[in-house]
Formats: structure tokens, sequence, C-alpha cells
């Protein structure tokens, strides 16, 4: 990995632990009384779902430059 992936975790990961603590002070132990199961399932539904999404994007952003590559060729 090279050092701006390497710096590029470590921010995401820092920015991942802030939101976590944020979180925390505001709704405390929220797993405490959750039936985790049903929760993880939930979690990994919303993951998928999320994924699925920038899957999306990423196929009209290629869209998007497959057309401008061709105007361009066509120019």
């Amino acid at each position: 990995m090279d050092d701006a992936t390497q710096s590029n975790l470590k921010e995401f990961f820092k920015m991942c632990y802030e939101r976590l603590e944020a979180g925390e002070k505001m709704y405390g132990d929220r797993f405490a009384e959750l039936d985790l199961p049903k929760e993880i399932e939930q979690e990994l539904a919303d993951i998928s779902n999320y994924a699925f999404l920038q899957y999306v994007k990423v196929q009209r952003l290629k869209s998007k430059i497959d057309k401008l590559e061709s105007e361009k060729r066509a120019a």
C-alpha cells in the first residue's frame, strides 16, 4: 500500500471513530437493549443496498465517460 493510500485509510478510520464516539455521546450504549442478530441483519441489508447504489453510480459514470470519449473521437 502506498503512502497516499495509507494516509487515506488512516483518515477514513479516524472519521469512523469520531462518528462512533459522537453517536455514543448522543445515544449512549444503544446496543444494550437491541436484538443484536436482527440489528445486524438490518445493517447488512442497509450496507448491501448502499453498495448497490454505489455500483449504479459507477455504471452511470462509465456510461457518461464512454459517451464523452465517443464524442471526442467523432470530433
